[in-house]
């Protein structure tokens, strides 16, 4: 495990680091929230930079309707090698597929829903392949959950991630082809989807209300997680979210919810002063400031009941030697 790498909101001009670790990846299919060009790169850095600052000025003001996105990145040796994030919603309907009887009472249906919900969304989490197998990607994608604890009074607190559900070997979703594609035949296949959806996510409610039978081909793919998408899956688990009845309505990937507060990180997470001391806990470790924030994974121990003992790697990660930390212990190392 790296103890030099740190996860940090983005600054405004990182986007070419940011597209140097996207612009080559080969498993990034399904994955709609991650910029798609360097020019949304920018824009989204820019954008993430803004609310950064707002969020740490007490400036920020959600509105209905809106969404933010706050835009993270890891830093291992001064190199960025993964992309996490989270989007504010703010009254935002939200589109899922959910099973229920149907109207006819012969049966069981899939049936597209929207509803309004205010939320804090857990957008794509991206680790370059040298990263990975390292311990990286829990950083990446429970690191971020310190940071929302900080911000709690400021945003959502029903904690939400749409996982990715199965693609066949050309890219595309089989769920998509047994339910959204018979709805909307414009979009013959997922990849077609995504891409109007990118253009304008309004479109996706022109599903909404519509139903099919649920049969045994949809049965195989619906509510199956992409392999790629598994190390994610098992690390929000770890940290408490559960899968709802709600399902991706392109690749039918679950939807799993908790309520910050709940949370593992939210349960086990507690303040200390830094100290010098043995160090033998895996844990999530990071600073208490919003602009600043920066969290790694690191050992700690317990010096006494009010500090945290970091060593001195980790201390040089979180750019600390004195003052107050948060440290949340994992429940597993995974």
């Amino acid at each position: 495990m790296s103890t030099s790498a740190v996860l940090r909101p983005v600054r405004s001009d990182e986007a070419g680091s940011i597209w140097d670790v996207l612009s080559d990846a080969t498993d990034t299919v399904g994955m709609g929230s991650l910029p798609r060009s360097a020019a949304a790169a920018e824009h989204l850095c820019d954008a993430s930079a803004r609310l950064t600052t707002a969020l740490a000025t007490g400036t920020y003001v959600a509105h209905p309707g809106s969404t933010d996105r706050i835009l993270l990145v890891l830093e291992d040796n001064d190199r960025v090698v993964g992309i996490t994030g989270c989007s504010f919603k703010t009254e935002i309907p939200n589109l899922g597929v959910r099973i229920e009887t149907g109207e006819d009472g012969a049966g069981l249906v899939m049936r597209a829903v929207a509803q309004p919900w205010t939320r804090t969304e857990l957008d794509s989490s991206y680790l370059a392949a040298p990263a990975r197998g390292q311990g990286l990607g829990t950083l990446l994608s429970r690191g971020r959950f310190l940071l929302l604890h900080l911000l709690s009074s400021q945003i959502p607190t029903t904690i939400v991630s749409h996982i990715r559900g199965m693609f066949d070997t050309t890219g595309a979703a089989p769920f998509w082809h047994l339910f959204g594609a018979r709805i909307v035949p414009g979009w013959s296949t997922s990849v077609e989807a995504e891409a109007a959806l990118a253009a304008d996510p309004g479109e996706l409610e022109r599903l909404a209300g519509s139903s099919i039978r649920l049969t045994a081909p949809v049965l195989e793919c619906l509510g199956r997680v992409n392999d790629d998408s598994l190390p994610a899956f098992r690390a929000l688990a770890s940290e408490g979210l559960r899968p709802t009845e709600l399902f991706d309505p392109v690749d039918g990937g679950p939807t799993v919810t908790a309520d910050l507060d709940a949370t593992h990180s939210g349960r086990q997470r507690r303040h200390g002063r830094v100290a010098h001391g043995p160090t033998e806990t895996d844990a999530l470790v990071s600073t208490v400031t919003r602009d600043g924030f920066r969290a790694t994974r690191c050992p700690i121990g317990d010096a006494d009941s009010e500090t945290v003992a970091l060593d001195n790697a980790a201390m040089a990660a979180l750019g600390v030697d004195d003052g107050l930390v948060v440290a949340s212990p994992l429940a597993e190392a995974t």
